[in-house]
């Protein structure tokens, strides 16, 4: 239903809030508004899933992975951490891990919001 986006300039992070039951086109739109916010700058991704009613689907995981397999995506070589709320989008959130590791791209999936934060923090990996 929405996607709220919100850069923290002093942690490098982009935080996405997801709530409800989300199309394809309100997925790439905010990962398009979360590059935009990140500028240049190699921001870290966190994803807060908790409020998702309904997981990705995967032909919506498609179009996402094509977002994100561009040349210049901005999300490329960076971390992000994804917080579930539910079986499901755990399983499907490890899928697009597995998926997103040839972009170099570090995800790992969380349940707790604060081990999510901690994982980003974090500058050992």
């Amino acid at each position: 239903m929405s996607v709220t986006v919100a850069a923290d300039p002093a942690a490098r992070v982009i935080r996405f809030t997801l709530t409800g039951t989300l199309t394809t086109d309100e997925m790439l739109h905010a990962l398009a508004e979360g590059e935009r916010a990140a500028g240049n700058d190699g921001y870290r991704v966190l994803s807060d899933h908790r409020a998702v009613t309904t997981a990705i689907k995967p032909q919506q995981m498609e179009h996402v992975l094509a977002f994100l397999a561009r040349p210049d995506s901005r999300f490329r070589g960076n971390r992000c951490a994804i917080v579930v709320s539910n079986e499901v989008s755990y399983g499907m959130m490890r899928i697009l891990a597995a998926r997103v590791e040839p972009l170099d791209m570090a995800v790992q999936i969380f349940e707790r919001l604060e081990d999510a934060e901690s994982w980003l923090a974090w500058e050992g990996s």
